[in-house]
């Protein structure tokens, strides 16, 4: 069920398998800090209302780069979210954008390693089936 869209994100949740699924458009390229702060914070909402224990990221066309600034923003305003309202695993679609990527992969890992299982996959059925 999709539950929100705008011009950089669509977020959807499957109450079965209870996974909330971001997927980023290529347009995250022109996406600003306050946008991607706002874009986050709604997700955040759909975290605290839905309570999904699975979370995937189709971060394939994903093309804003996450700075230090916004990784530590992301880290103590979006993360411990995740964790208080239930998620226990996050899966990536890897995105071909090398700089955004390894941005993801920067600000999960140095804050999040003991909190979330977090896997990258370049299969969403992969990506699901690990997650279920």
């Amino acid at each position: 069920m999709n539950i929100y869209k705008s011009d950089y994100i669509e977020i959807s949740f499957d109450s079965q398998k209870s996974i909330i699924t971001n997927e980023w458009f290529s347009v995250t390229s022109q996406m600003t800090d306050e946008i991607y702060k706002k874009e986050m914070l709604k997700f955040v909402e759909f975290v605290k209302i839905h309570k999904p224990k699975f979370h995937l990221i189709k971060s394939l066309n994903f093309l804003y780069v996450i700075t230090i600034e916004m990784q530590n923003w992301t880290n103590e305003n979006v993360f411990p979210v995740l964790a208080q309202n239930g998620i226990k695993k996050i899966s990536f679609l890897v995105s071909s954008e090398i700089i955004a990527q390894m941005s993801i992969e920067q600000a999960l890992e140095e804050n999040n390693a003991s909190v979330f299982e977090i896997k990258y996959f370049d299969s969403e059925k992969s990506a699901i089936d690990w997650l279920s």
